[in-house]
């Protein structure tokens, strides 16, 4: 499995990735290069973060998928139903969390499945049902 892992900052509202400059993001925190130190040192920043992990798959536009991504993808079970919902660790598998309108289980991802990230819980709580469930995924990700 692929370790990258993204963080969001809950005061600033700003997602950190481990591709910026001088930034190093673990399941530890996020950690940042000291420029005054002859060596390589790392310092852990110190924010309020949601540390959040890659399933190691990407999206139809090759995107990198996130805990915490909301995606779209076609029900394996008619090939035709849009569904929606945002991913997480759930047990010991990544599944996509869906949107409550569809009155069924979570969906366990499958690399067959052809998903599309429209955004995230974080960066995107447009609705009344992705900021209950962004709320939710915050209190238990920084438990």
């Amino acid at each position: 499995m692929n370790n990258n892992y993204r963080a969001w900052d809950v005061k600033e509202k700003r997602m950190y990735y481990s591709k910026a400059p001088f930034l190093f993001i673990t399941s530890e925190g996020a950690f940042k290069l000291d420029p005054h130190l002859k060596e390589d040192r790392y310092f852990l920043v110190d924010k309020e973060l949601v540390i959040t992990q890659t399933t190691g798959m990407l999206d139809v536009n090759s995107k990198e998928i996130f805990d915490g991504d909301i995606v779209h993808f076609v029900d394996e079970l008619d090939g035709e139903t849009k569904l929606m919902g945002y991913v997480e660790w759930e047990n010991c598998w990544w599944s996509v969390n869906l949107h409550p309108d569809f009155l069924r289980e979570n969906d366990i991802m499958d690399t067959d499945i052809e998903y599309k990230v429209q955004g995230n819980i974080f960066e995107n709580p447009d609705t009344i049902y992705w900021y209950k469930w962004q709320k939710k995924f915050i209190t238990n990700a920084t438990k």
